[in-house]
């Protein structure tokens, strides 16, 4: 079955080259299927140089933030069955994550799925299994990976360009999804409990934020208490 399913897999990065190659060495090494891509936000520490010697599709151009970047993994997939959305933290360990995902939608009858292991996502709501797939509700969003089905792009589209910087857009996309429901009984985010066994996370060290990202945070906060009051589900994705 898994032949006829066409899955995207997109890497977002911003000068991390490092990371990038550790997690592009275990993609390599660990998919199966699936068509490669990396959306750079605009970096300066050799990421591009790097990226010309793989020989790996890839976007860059001017930093303008993570819903943007993401919006162009997006934009690149949207007519496949499943994009997988990977953060440069990760790494994977062995194979069969892809089919894992897919398999795990198809049993709960998922469309949003996400990975956040450990406590630092805050409490479990609910936790149910099937078959060897176990799925937990969390009280907030993993920032590690997530995995949309064509659905998602048909209905809610992608990420809010209002979002520049980082901060708050995941929970806005994310409360679309909910809105079209889409995830059906479950209330997201979802994350993939089973899934730990494939991947690791690769903890970053805090960065210093300078005023000008503070200020962008606060104001994306306050998009984002505007959105949750709105009816709107779909955003467009090609706006980069």
């Amino acid at each position: 079955m898994e032949k006829n399913i066409r899955v995207g897999i997109g890497i977002c990065t911003c000068n991390r080259v490092d990371k990038l190659k550790n997690l592009l060495s275990t993609i390599q090494k660990t998919k199966c299927f699936g068509d490669l891509f990396v959306a750079d936000d605009g970096s300066k520490d050799g990421t591009i140089d790097f990226l010309k010697s793989t020989g790996v599709e890839y976007v860059t151009g001017v930093q303008k933030g993570v819903a943007i970047n993401k919006n162009k993994i997006i934009y690149r997939f949207q007519d496949y069955d499943f994009i997988f959305i990977v953060e440069d933290d990760l790494i994977i360990k062995s194979k069969g994550w892809i089919s894992h995902y897919i398999k795990t939608s198809q049993l709960f009858g998922l469309n949003y799925m996400g990975f956040c292991p450990g406590s630092r996502y805050g409490n479990i709501n609910v936790e149910d299994k099937k078959e060897d797939c176990v799925i937990q509700t969390r009280q907030y969003d993993g920032d590690l990976l997530r995995v949309l089905t064509k659905k998602v792009v048909r209905v809610c589209g992608g990420y809010n360009p209002l979002f520049r910087g980082s901060g708050w857009a995941h929970d806005e996309f994310l409360n679309r999804v909910d809105k079209a429901e889409l995830n059906g009984k479950y209330k997201n985010p979802v994350h993939i409990k089973s899934a730990e066994s494939f991947m690791v996370y690769k903890i970053s060290p805090s960065t210093t934020r300078i005023k000008n990202q503070v200020l962008q945070e606060k104001l994306n906060r306050q998009y984002w208490e505007q959105m949750k009051k709105t009816d709107i589900v779909y955003c467009p994705f090609d706006a980069f």
